[in-house]
């Protein structure tokens, strides 16, 4: 059997919030990520968006999203949360020592049975370039640091035990099922190349491709997958002030990386491209869009019989996007740093005295393994890179004013080793120009489980938001929070340099035969 005291549920929560503090950034930035001015944020979702952008140059500086998501804790605190974790809140919310009082009462669980799941995800955006080599390519290179803790398959006794204690009455004997519960954290560095080729450019109809490859450096991964197991909790023989939690079996897999990992990282080819890290592994991300434009003749600028469209223009009525991003994995294979175990463990114990005067992550993992009596230690295993299918729509409603929508759908099973993005579905309004923006996403975040609205600006090469405004600032009960913000550099492209530039033709109808005949291409 497997005995944990009182202490057991700290000590998950203390693995899970520290592995989260490396974990706090997200991936859709729903209110930004579909404007046309965003350079790098959007080719992250489509690397299609590379091509015909409005930018000669965009260099990225520094961009971050802090975001999590359940569906077991609200917050229900009288102070905000942005407050609680910047140390902001009124006097009357502190002891004398002028320390947070943080009462139970202020985090609210469910109680519906459902299986649970947090989700703490994410994106960190380093160094990136764009540059736009002529009117039918372009390239960009990036950096990104990417992080994720995953949970889920989580029963209502589970949850239950590891945000509350075993000393509570009612709970002896019980035998939960755990099967099908699954742990993941993720931390790894990303670099890549992106390359977008304009393939039509008809008059109405404009199709542009791009696919990005990366170089993906595993920093950090810990996992635990159940596919069998229950236990039960019963009494302390020693000490009858406790309770114990027996584990009457469990199978699955079990691993983790040593903390040594972080401590080797460094800015060095030599390190990101040979075998120094924990692991390492390829990445595609692969898009298309298409582009309506029944007006492109408002865009043709004429001089000495050359035609040009301007490139410093939206042409478009509508644009479709689709893509497939994170195809891929990192092989997680250095014998000095990572440890795997397939479990098939039954009446183990592990005790209060096995957890007293821990001395560092590496030290507790040790002492499960000790306890659990797993010594099958095996050096390699693979975790899967978040791969995602998104479908984006962007229709001009006229001058400054666009809707966009954003459906992302993720395509990897919580049950496997890797990081999982949670799949989400964004209505956003924006009024856009080149120097500034305003966008109201209206969203269902985490796997479609929270419904809430955001708030997004962007002025000159700054920009920041909110995906889920409600939760950043504790309106209601909320289920999660999200924070994000921007700072790059752009080199806007500019107007064809043209005696009557500003010079249009107005639209002729065409036959339907013609306008049917997309593909066939018509001289200016």
């Amino acid at each position: 059997m497997i005995t944990f005291s009182l202490p057991l549920n700290k000590f998950i929560i203390t693995c899970c919030l520290i592995l989260s503090v490396h974990c706090v950034f997200s991936q859709q930035w729903a209110g930004i990520s579909g404007s046309n001015y965003a350079g790098i944020y959007s080719v992250h979702n489509n690397p299609a968006n590379v091509v015909d952008s409005r930018y000669k140059l965009f260099l990225n500086i520094a961009g971050n999203d802090v975001f999590e998501g359940n569906n077991y804790f609200s917050y229900n605190a009288p102070f905000p949360f942005l407050g609680f974790i910047r140390n902001s809140v009124g006097p009357q919310y502190r002891n004398a020592q002028g320390k947070i009082i943080f009462k139970d009462s202020y985090i609210e669980t469910s109680s519906n049975g459902a299986p649970y799941h947090s989700n703490t995800t994410g994106d960190a955006k380093g160094p990136s370039i764009i540059y736009t080599i002529n009117n039918k390519s372009a390239i960009a290179a990036y950096t990104r640091l990417r992080y994720a803790v995953n949970l889920n398959g989580i029963n209502n006794s589970l949850a239950d035990l590891i945000t509350r204690s075993t000393n509570r009455p009612g709970l002896i004997g019980q035998k939960v099922d755990v099967s099908e519960s699954a742990l993941n954290a993720n931390v790894y560095a990303e670099m890549g190349l992106t390359y977008g080729h304009v393939l039509m450019n008809n008059e109405e109809n404009f199709f542009k491709f791009g696919v990005t490859v990366k170089r993906v450096v595993g920093l950090y991964n810990v996992h635990i997958i159940v596919d069998k197991g229950n236990y039960e909790i019963v009494r302390d023989n020693k000490d009858p002030n406790r309770n114990n939690i027996q584990i009457n079996s469990i199978q699955g897999s079990y691993g983790y990386t040593m903390d040594e990992s972080f401590k080797n990282a460094k800015i060095d080819p030599q390190w990101a491209l040979g075998g120094l890290p924990a692991g390492s592994g390829f990445g595609l991300d692969l898009g298309f869009v298409y582009e309506y434009r029944p007006d492109y003749k408002k865009y043709i600028r004429r001089s000495s019989g050359t035609a040009t469209l301007d490139p410093t223009q939206n042409k478009y009525e509508f644009k479709l996007g689709v893509s497939l991003l994170d195809f891929g994995s990192v092989r997680y294979n250095n014998g000095d740093l990572n440890y795997h175990f397939e479990m098939n463990q039954t009446n183990r114990l592990l005790t209060y005295q096995n957890f007293q005067d821990l001395n560092g992550y590496n030290d507790a993992f040790q002492r499960i393994n000790n306890s659990l009596g797993l010594n099958n230690r095996e050096i390699k295993f693979s975790s899967s890179l978040p791969t995602t299918l998104q479908v984006n729509f962007d229709y001009h409603i006229r001058g400054k004013y666009y809707v966009n929508t954003m459906w992302s759908q993720s395509l990897r099973k919580s049950q496997s080793i890797g990081m999982t993005v949670p799949s989400s579905f964004s209505v956003t309004p924006r009024m856009e120009h080149k120097w500034y923006e305003i966008a109201v996403p209206i969203s269902l975040l985490d796997n479609y489980n929270i419904f809430t609205m955001g708030l997004a600006g962007r002025a000159g090469p700054v920009f920041m938001g909110s995906d889920n405004l409600p939760g950043l600032l504790s309106i209601g009960k909320p289920r999660g929070l999200d924070f994000y913000f921007g700072v790059f550099v752009p080199v806007f492209r500019k107007p064809p340099s043209l005696p009557n530039a500003c010079w249009y033709e107005i639209p002729e109808k065409r036959p339907l035969k013609d306008r049917l005949m997309f593909w066939k291409k018509r001289k200016y």
